[in-house]
């Protein structure tokens, strides 16, 4: 996964935990001028080389950010995606989603739809308790935007929100 963050510490631990739950083995984040102890989070996973860190002290800069993330790492992963901290990848059929992109192998990527969770009523976020423990309520219907999980043996032409892997 390639993402960019800002002041996320609080979430960072949870947010990489759970995607290596469901199978994704790396990470490179991008650090946009953070202020809080994001470091402190991310030092055991930079020790095991599960996360890269780049920093990124660049204005409105994510698709660069995306963008740098692919032209230096294209040749070093399979398949990289693309979400920010305050998004969850969630399989359906599998646990792993390792085995369910190898079933993919053939397609330059994978639209994954967001789902769109609420406030749950909460006023105030408990820190005592995980994010995907207390956001459980969502719009009944998918997005009509995607996310992409691009398959890196086809290269992608265009960097936006919703990249285009070709």
């Amino acid at each position: 996964i390639c993402a960019i963050f800002k002041d996320e510490a609080k979430y960072l631990d949870e947010w990489i935990r759970y995607h290596l739950v469901i199978g994704i083995d790396h990470f490179y984040l991008y650090n946009n001028n953070s202020d809080d102890e994001y470091l402190k989070v991310l030092k055991p996973y930079i020790e095991k080389k599960i996360v890269d860190l780049i920093d990124w002290p660049h204005k409105h800069s994510q698709m660069s950010a995306y963008e740098d993330c692919y032209k230096k790492n294209n040749n070093h992963t399979n398949w990289l995606a693309f979400i920010d901290l305050d998004e969850f990848i969630c399989p359906i059929a599998t646990d792993d989603i390792k085995p369910w992109l190898e079933q993919h192998n053939k397609y330059p990527g994978i639209a994954i739809y967001w789902k769109q969770f609420g406030s749950n009523g909460k006023i105030n976020h408990d820190a005592e308790k995980l994010v995907i423990e207390q956001y459980t309520q969502c719009w009944p219907k998918n997005s009509t935007f995607t996310k992409m999980i691009c398959n890196m043996n086809f290269p992608i032409i265009e960097f936006g929100i919703h990249s285009i892997c070709h």
